[in-house]
C-alpha cells in the first residue's frame, strides 16, 4: 500500500504529466491471440492489447 500511495503523490509531481496505472483485470479480445489488460489509472479505466500468451504487467506508464 505504501508504494502505491508514493506512486500516485509521484504521479501529481511529475511534469511530463505521465502516471502509473495498475491492472485490475484481463480477458480474452475478439481475436484468439490477443487479449485485453485493464488498468485504473486515477479512478479512470484504461485498456491495453497484448498477445494472448503473454501476461498483462502489473503496472504500466500512462500519459495524460
Amino acid at each position: 500500500m505504501k508504494t502505491l500511495l508514493l506512486i500516485l503523490l509521484t504521479c501529481f509531481a511529475l511534469t511530463a504529466y505521465a502516471c502509473i496505472a495498475q491492472l485490475t483485470d484481463q480477458y480474452p479480445a475478439a481475436s484468439v491471440t490477443e487479449k485485453i489488460c485493464v488498468y485504473n489509472h486515477l479512478g479512470d479505466t484504461v485498456t491495453r492489447v497484448v498477445r494472448a500468451g503473454a501476461p498483462c504487467p502489473g503496472y504500466i506508464t500512462v500519459s495524460h
